[in-house]
């Protein structure tokens, strides 16, 4: 299955750190790249697809990790990391087996609730 995650929503409208951007663009742009390879490579119902797909998403886990990547804001670097890091659990718990697909979309939609109440506990949060 595809990331479900839309990592727009998770991008604060105050970020203004034009490095972690272009770093946060570079990471999505590489996994759309890889996506469209898998598409145009395997059927998208195919295991191998899957595999190839499991792959690119791994990747930019691995590239929105990168110490600066996603250094927004303190809310960001507080909240950010713990709820990708909850979504790739997801991932793995359902490419695994162990969660069904409504198990598997109520656990990223726990991890977008969970990062969102850090965000919105979080003192660096700008008032609206």
């Amino acid at each position: 299955m595809k990331l479900q995650i839309s990592f727009l929503f998770f991008v604060p409208i105050f970020a203004e750190n034009n490095k972690s951007w272009q770093c946060i663009f570079s990471c999505l742009r590489e996994y759309i790249q890889g996506d469209i390879f898998c598409s145009l490579t395997w059927d998208p119902a195919s295991e191998d697809y899957q595999r190839c797909l499991e792959s690119k998403t791994q990747e930019l886990f691995q590239c929105l990790q990168v110490d600066g990547c996603t250094s927004m804001s303190e809310c960001w670097d507080a909240c950010v990391p713990d709820m990708l890091n909850q979504a790739w659990k997801c991932e793995e718990e359902y490419e695994n087996g162990e969660l069904s697909e409504v198990e598997y979309l109520q656990c990223l939609m726990n991890a977008s609730i969970s990062g969102s109440q850090c965000f919105s506990e979080c003192s660096d949060f700008p008032e609206p």
